[in-house]
């Protein structure tokens, strides 16, 4: 019944605030001889809350936040791509900047997406993915050039010829390798006295 008077509360585009619809759900408790008292109504309330069932000021329950369909389209494309900045979200959707940030915000609030720091940027993926594996595909968006380029070039390459062929400076090369290093997707083998570069095909699947 707590679940019915707030419904009917948010219906009328109040946003939801335990301090006001306390009081209306005790009130109409009272008139319906319901046998609930104001701390039982309110444990309930925090209880909602705390699973992301109802939002502090907003006039949406969860089950409402996917219905529309633009919010829909943009939650299904992050969980098809984890580790995706907003910049990267608006070009492959050919969605607004403002319309993007909107929806995500609402996403993030409800705990259906959230969101980290990485590489100076906020990242978004599905609600309750494991980071690294987050980490792992947007590096490897990061670096589909340099990796593409390591699938070719199959029998080793030096940073100095990635460089070259690339077209990106020597800096970039190194710390671009360091990071995929870090996560196994490219290993290192001297040969020759020269360190060459491959895939680690056990890790990264192209």
């Amino acid at each position: 019944m707590v679940f019915d008077v707030v419904r009917n509360y948010l219906n009328e585009k109040k946003p939801f605030d335990i301090g006001k619809i306390l009081p209306i759900i005790c009130s109409q408790f009272t008139k319906l001889s319901v046998n609930m008292n104001k701390e039982g109504i309110e444990r309930i309330l925090y209880s909602l809350v705390k699973k992301k069932i109802l939002v502090e000021g907003s006039t949406l329950m969860r089950e409402d936040v996917l219905e529309n369909e633009k919010r829909f389209a943009l939650y299904r494309y992050i969980c098809s791509n984890p580790g995706k900045y907003i910049s990267q979200i608006e070009n492959e959707t050919n969605e607004n900047h403002h319309v993007v940030v909107w929806h995500i915000k609402m996403l993030l609030r409800f705990n259906f997406l959230e969101k980290q720091k990485f590489d100076n940027h906020d990242l978004y993926y599905k609600f309750g993915i494991d980071f690294k594996l987050v980490k792992f595909a947007y590096l490897r968006t990061k670096n589909d050039l340099l990796l593409s380029y390591l699938k070719k070039n199959d029998i080793g390459t030096s940073k100095t010829q990635l460089s070259r062929d690339l077209g990106m400076h020597l800096h970039t090369i190194d710390k671009n390798l360091k990071e995929l290093m870090d996560y196994n997707i490219v290993i290192a083998e001297n040969i020759d006295n020269t360190t060459l570069y491959f895939l680690n095909p056990e890790r990264l699947e192209m």
